[in-house]
């Protein structure tokens, strides 16, 4: 098909699903479906600016359901995830500065998420600083943003990986 430009990571819940509606009809739930390729791969920072060299997940040499695992709460409140903090990349080589989202884990480098993923949990709305990235509400607890409308379908992925993957496919 034709060429088309990727979006920037800095959007909100309606701007992510907007991309992939205008660009390939897909419905909330196939967009919410195709974001769970971030359970692949990483981000290095020479390529993108973000600096995720442990990618989204624990293990990002396998396709599965991890992704929505990582972002969504279990126990059947799907709001209440382990928090996610946003983090300032300076990165001084030519590549703009970001903002991404991180949470530290026990063995290493931290998991990032960047705002595309976020709002597929919470919405931003006025919250996010469209020229910097920057959101100020936070992921949880005080100031917290608002849930997004897709949460309940990455909560059917992050409760069922077969369901995701016959998605996904």
């Amino acid at each position: 098909g034709p060429h088309r430009e990727l979006p920037l990571a800095d959007l909100d819940t309606e701007d992510v699903l907007d991309f992939f509606n205008d660009e390939f009809g897909f419905t909330d739930d196939e967009s919410v479906a195709l974001m769970g390729a971030h359970t692949l791969g990483r981000a290095l920072r020479q390529n993108s600016g973000f600096d995720g060299p442990a990618g989204w997940v624990n293990n990002e040499n396998r396709l599965d359901n991890e992704y929505y695992r990582q972002i969504v709460g279990g126990n059947g409140d799907l709001f209440d995830a382990p928090n996610w903090n946003q983090n300032f990349v300076n990165n001084n080589n030519g590549i703009p500065d970001r903002f991404q989202w991180e949470r530290n884990r026990n063995n290493g480098a931290p998991l990032i998420m960047l705002n595309a993923d976020i709002a597929l949990v919470r919405t931003f709305g006025d919250d996010l600083n469209r020229d910097t990235g920057e959101v100020s509400c936070s992921f949880k607890n005080r100031n917290a943003c608002d849930a997004a409308r897709t949460l309940p379908q990455m909560g059917v992925y992050r409760n069922n990986n077969n369901v995701w993957l016959n998605d996904f496919k």
